[in-house]
């Protein structure tokens, strides 16, 4: 992984592994492992008809030792937010570089 971005790893981010769900249906996880990753959260404001309208995108990055998929459960600050979408990089040689996570 990229010093530079090691480096400013600074956030703990928990996540819970999903592993399965129960007779009725709802998610079930393992235990939740902390990692330190970097929290990066953009605002835009859209038009629509109703007006503008302010809308978050948070990204998340983890190194290479994150286990993670879409559908583990993530907790920032004390809130469980759901993964929209995940991206594994790779680096050069085609190795695990770190994991980007689209809240």
């Amino acid at each position: 992984m990229d010093v530079v971005l090691k480096d400013m790893m600074h956030d703990p981010v928990s996540i819970a592994p999903w592993t399965g769900t129960d007779g009725y249906g709802k998610p079930t996880y393992g235990p939740a492992v902390t990692y330190q990753g970097r929290i990066q959260r953009e605002f835009q404001t859209l038009a629509s008809t109703t007006g503008a309208q302010l809308v978050e995108e948070t990204k998340v990055f983890l190194d290479e030792t994150a286990v993670v998929d879409e559908r583990s459960q993530v907790t920032i600050e004390g809130r469980i937010i759901p993964i929209e979408g995940l991206k594994q990089v790779q680096d050069e040689a085609g190795n695990l570089d770190h994991t980007v996570l689209y809240l």
